[in-house]
């Protein structure tokens, strides 16, 4: 709820931050960061499509983005548009990703791949850029300025900087693959991999056995992107979990866009809930349940109240650190589109909350759901904890759409009984009675049973709605 406050006050005419102290600036980093929620959130799509056009009539002439747009103080901000050669302009790969991550967001949620072809050429002169400055310097020197804004512990910036050329990287495959350009595709593919074992060599800490400074957002950068040795996952995994549902948040806006993603990705979600369930400081719940300013939006700083952490100028009412909301979305409730689709052809739903928690955790989340209107129709996903213990899930699927979802499972051992899960309308769909078809089990009611793993047992569903339940049934 404060999230959406925030959104709100921060969508006029631009995606801008600090609305709370008159600046109405759309800082780029904080765009970028905010974006996929904001455009989840509200119908953001005409909004976003003509940021990105100012983005683009503002784009230097090597590739460069600058840290404002529009540019509203040329000394700060850069040159006004016609040609700007950017000399001397700060600038931050953070900042920079604004342009692929909003039009990666804006194709993914509302299926316009018209927008990536409008774009294409002034992307690739942007991630061209972003090449050659790796090449000059590699990423352990990667240019930057900001950083993860405004932490409680600061991380050096170029670790950042280069998980968000990374990121870039990652959706500018699959915008390719959408579009046709298969050899952009398999260019971007190459320099991924590159990437990738780059990333590990420059920042792993053989000392501490961490990336970076040892600080929450390096590590969680590292285990969004999967650059992670497999040998070092566990370990890595583990360390960050614990610390951050013992001591709470000590990231800026971008360590909020990974950390929480980056915990429930590895089966830690519960270490995330704790972490947002904390009312001290630092953390989400510190800014809502302040003894002296109790907050209904998001601050700048996550001490905003008696200003310490930071700046004396810290705004009451910034948008950066909405991304939240996305993790709440697509991890709380489980509501998500797989890669390679867009505009929710493929409705996914994998409720990583609803699966096995601990007691307290079960209690103080006992469902979560969302509805969405789209372009093809109603989507709802929600799920429930019902009296006996099992987990209720349901998804409404619109028409011309299909269903991919992940029915949280139970822990049937110890004697408890053989799992079987159940379709409301389909009847008995696990264990399978059906014949096999090209790998999959065909099912009644639309639905069909494609596998799965210890957590979550997976089914393919055609438009409508489904309500599963998952129980370890006994012998009779």
């Amino acid at each position: 709820n404060n999230s959406w406050w925030t959104e709100a006050a921060a969508l006029i005419g631009v995606p801008s931050g600090a609305a709370g102290r008159g600046e109405r600036a759309a800082w780029t980093g904080d765009a970028a960061f905010a974006s996929e929620s904001e455009l989840f959130d509200f119908d953001t799509a005409s909004l976003f499509s003509s940021f990105l056009d100012q983005i683009r009539d503002l784009q230097c002439n090597d590739g460069t983005i600058g840290n404002v747009v529009p540019a509203t103080d040329p000394r700060r901000d850069g040159p006004l548009p016609g040609g700007p050669n950017c000399t001397n302009l700060e600038k931050d790969p953070s900042w920079g990703t604004v342009y692929p991550t909003v039009t990666y967001n804006l194709f993914k949620l509302y299926g316009v791949a018209e927008v990536v072809e409008r774009h294409w050429g002034h992307l690739t002169l942007y991630i061209d850029m972003l090449e050659r400055q790796r090449n000059a310097t590699g990423l352990k020197g990667f240019f930057c300025t900001y950083g993860d804004w405004n932490p409680v512990v600061k991380t050096p910036c170029q670790i950042t900087a280069a998980a968000s050329f990374l990121h870039d990287v990652l959706h500018m495959i699959e915008m390719a693959t959408a579009i046709g350009r298969q050899d952009d595709a398999a260019r971007y593919t190459a320099l991924l991999t590159s990437l990738k074992s780059e990333f590990h060599t420059a920042f792993w800490n053989p000392v501490q056995r961490r990336y970076s400074t040892g600080t929450q957002v390096a590590q969680a950068v590292a285990l969004w992107l999967e650059v992670v040795p497999e040998d070092l996952v566990g370990p890595l995994v583990a360390g960050l979990a614990d610390e951050v549902a013992t001591t709470g948040l000590t990231v800026g806006f971008i360590g909020v866009r990974y950390l929480f993603e980056a915990l429930a990705r590895a089966n830690q979600t519960d270490a995330a809930l704790r972490c947002l369930l904390r009312t001290t400081y630092p953390g989400y719940g510190y800014e809502i349940f302040s003894e002296y300013e109790p907050s209904s939006s998001l601050w700048e700083s996550w001490d905003g109240d008696t200003m310490k952490q930071w700046l004396a100028e810290s705004s009451r009412n910034h948008h950066y650190q909405a991304s939240i909301n996305t993790f709440l979305r697509k991890y709380v409730v489980g509501l998500d589109q797989p890669t390679g689709t867009a505009g929710w052809a493929t409705v996914r739903f994998r409720p990583e909350a609803a699966a096995t928690l601990p007691a307290d955790l079960a209690a103080a989340l006992p469902g979560a759901s969302v509805t969405l209107n789209t372009h093809r129709g109603r989507i709802y996903a929600g799920w429930k904890r019902l009296p006996n213990g099992t987990v209720q899930t349901q998804l409404e699927v619109p028409a011309g759409s299909v269903g991919e979802v992940h029915v949280p499972l139970p822990d049937c051992s110890g004697g408890a009984g053989d799992l079987e899960i159940s379709e409301q309308g389909a009847g008995v769909v696990f264990p399978a009675r059906r014949r096999a078809v090209d790998g999959h089990m065909t099912g009644d009611g639309g639905v069909s049973w494609e596998g799965g793993d210890p957590r979550f047992s997976r089914f393919h569903t055609l438009s409508g709605s489904y309500v599963f339940v998952a129980q370890c049934r006994k012998p009779s």
